[in-house]
């Protein structure tokens, strides 16, 4: 079986941390999607498919994630991180969810590594980059 190329989508725009709604419904309550989360997910589904239309991806998976943002006016010109919000759990947890809902990868769970980095830039966008761990999949 020949192994799995490199995967990299490239997603342009500002990005929102996921967050979750609360919704009562009778004894039970269920979490739903804010719709910025919403937008987010349908915008990276659009792109990652017109940068890859293979099958879903099912073998042991490298992941990294580089969020991109431009610098505010409010920051000095010595700070060359954005250290402050979103937080990059939250923006992980974003990006795995809409690149298993349209198919690239089969589950979230065969990510077994994952290297993830918010950086200034002078555009807006989102990098993501599939590499296969091993050399010999299947086993």
């Amino acid at each position: 079986m020949p192994k799995t190329a490199e995967v990299r989508v490239t997603v342009p725009g500002r990005w929102q941390p996921e967050r979750k709604r609360q919704r009562r419904q009778g004894a039970w309550t269920r979490r739903v999607d804010v719709e910025e989360a919403v937008d987010a997910k349908q915008r990276i589904g659009v792109f990652a498919r017109q940068q890859y239309d293979g099958p879903p991806l099912n073998e042991p998976l490298s992941v990294t994630f580089i969020w991109r943002k431009c610098k505010p006016k409010g920051y000095r010109k010595a700070e060359n991180w954005p250290w402050k919000r979103p937080d990059l759990t939250n923006l992980e947890k974003l990006a795995e969810d809409a690149l298993q809902d349209v198919a690239i990868i089969a589950d979230d769970s065969i990510i077994c590594e994952k290297h993830t980095i918010k950086e200034f830039a002078d555009r807006e966008e989102l990098e993501i980059v599939l590499r296969p761990l091993c050399d010999d999949w299947p086993y």
